[in-house]
């Protein structure tokens, strides 16, 4: 799935419209949006998906235990997929 930018958007304008109206401390209104910010920027960072291609050459070590010893006796490929945690 790609970054879902309009919800970032929506995420960053809901955290300067929280302090719009906020005439108390400006320092908490300061950190509560670096908070919201980085809220924000983290949840879509992690809304995509990490697609990869992997291709594996003949004699490339195998890395898992038994019963994978040895080496790989011809190419292969593959394709992974995954969430960005």
């Amino acid at each position: 799935m790609p970054l879902m930018t309009p919800k970032l958007i929506q995420d960053i304008k809901k955290a300067f419209d929280a302090q719009k109206e906020n005439t108390g401390n400006q320092d908490a209104a300061i950190m509560k949006i670096a908070t919201d910010l980085g809220m924000a920027i983290d949840s879509y960072v992690r809304s995509g998906t990490v697609i990869t291609t992997v291709i594996t050459n003949p004699g490339q070590a195998v890395a898992a235990p038994p019963p994978g010893v040895g080496s790989t006796v011809s190419p292969g490929t593959g394709t992974g997929q995954g969430a960005v945690t």
